[in-house]
């Protein structure tokens, strides 16, 4: 009940009483009109809010940043008289929350369509978590809680990045084809093909069988580059944090969209699993962007550790990429440790436009560590 219907029950009974103790009639049926008011607005809203049902549906499931969704709903109720609209509140795809109205009809199906903006990358729950319900009079309110929220996932776009290097030996095309042959395992045995080199000709089968044959051999995997995406040092529940996150997740997504364009694989390792996400062309783009999308960011920072734990994996990596929303001395201080190891490095810092004097100079000693490094401004 709200405050209005509370104060005109109290004047319907105060008038009853009077009535009763005066024997005016007049503030009987007057009384007798306010309680009677009140009960039938109080048994119409009720039946209203133990008959309401509502089903809704997110279109599309899956989009990328900025493009929009729609919210389809459907509301069934019972009224004996006309409601009040609906208010309705919805969680956003940013995770925020905002009021909506509809005007329900007294019987059957009301449809509605509400679009929304998709602002950052990650998966959000969309949809109407409860539905206040008001009587025309304002008298009495009630409130439901509604279940089946949608999920939708919000992929991170490809934004334009700097192309990364080859490093020297990692080149892609016959020269590399040949250095990474490995001519002590032979796979299988194929015709004679112009252009193929004499000492892979098998001359005695091809002698046993009066034609070429030449033996073909494994070959190695091609280097390919390590992707470090460091979800740590964010906090989750600052909304500042999740322009960080749209920064961090579209460079890195420009990037590998950059590389498998090329027909260079990429290696991303995924903390939370313990296992890894490879692609060699733009095939794997789709299940990449989606990784993205799913990472789980976390204020912890333990990612110099992660740091650490890849140094056995630059072996068989031309190029290692890290991604970071923060830099710290001790991130410094390992990135260092793998420049080391001879593999090309890039380091790309998601920042604000000015960046602290400390963090500065921890780039600077990247820097002098000859140790290419990027910054990627928070829009």
């Amino acid at each position: 009940m709200t405050v209005r219907g509370f104060l005109t029950l109290m004047v319907g009974a105060t008038l009853i009483l009077i009535g009763l103790s005066t024997g005016n009639s007049a503030c009987m049926l007057t009384g007798g009109i306010a309680a009677s008011a009140l009960s039938l607005m109080f048994l119409s809203i009720l039946i209203s809010a133990l008959s309401l049902r509502v089903t809704q549906q997110i279109s599309p499931q899956e989009v990328l940043r900025q493009n929009t969704c729609q919210l389809n709903t459907r509301f069934f109720m019972l009224s004996l008289l006309p409601l009040a609209p609906l208010v309705m509140d919805v969680q956003l795809p940013s995770g925020r929350h905002s009021a909506y109205l509809i005007h329900p009809r007294p019987f059957g199906h009301t449809d509605a369509t509400n679009e929304f903006v998709c602002p950052h990358v990650g998966e959000f729950s969309v949809g109407i978590q409860t539905i206040t319900l008001h009587d025309s009079l304002g008298m009495f309110r009630f409130s439901r809680h509604v279940k089946g929220q949608e999920k939708i996932r919000i992929l991170p776009q490809a934004a334009a990045v700097s192309p990364v290097p080859i490093k020297p030996g990692s080149e892609e095309g016959p020269a590399s084809a040949y250095a990474t042959t490995d001519y002590t395992t032979p796979d299988s045995i194929r015709g004679w093909v112009e252009g193929d080199e004499l000492k892979r000709v098998h001359w005695k089968l091809s002698a046993s069988r009066r034609t070429l044959l030449v033996r073909t051999y494994e070959q190695q995997n091609r280097p390919d580059t390590l992707i470090l995406l460091n979800t740590g040092g964010i906090d989750p529940e600052n909304l500042r944090s999740a322009f960080v996150i749209d920064a961090l997740t579209e460079s890195c997504a420009g990037t590998v969209s950059h590389l498998l364009s090329e027909n260079r694989p990429v290696c991303i390792p995924i903390t939370r699993t313990g296992g890894e996400i490879r692609g060699e062309s733009m095939r794997a783009f789709d299940s990449i962007q989606r990784m993205l999308a799913q990472l789980e960011f976390t204020a912890q920072d333990l990612f110099p550790e992660t740091l650490e734990l890849a140094a056995p994996r630059l072996q068989r990596s031309g190029t290692l990429l890290i991604f970071s929303p923060v830099i710290t001395p001790h991130i410094t201080e390992a990135v260092i440790r793998l420049s080391l190891f001879g593999t090309g490095i890039r380091f790309t810092l998601a920042c604000r436009e000015e960046i602290p004097k400390n963090e500065m100079k921890l780039l600077q000693m990247l820097v002098a560590a000859n140790i290419e490094t990027f910054q990627v401004s928070i829009s």
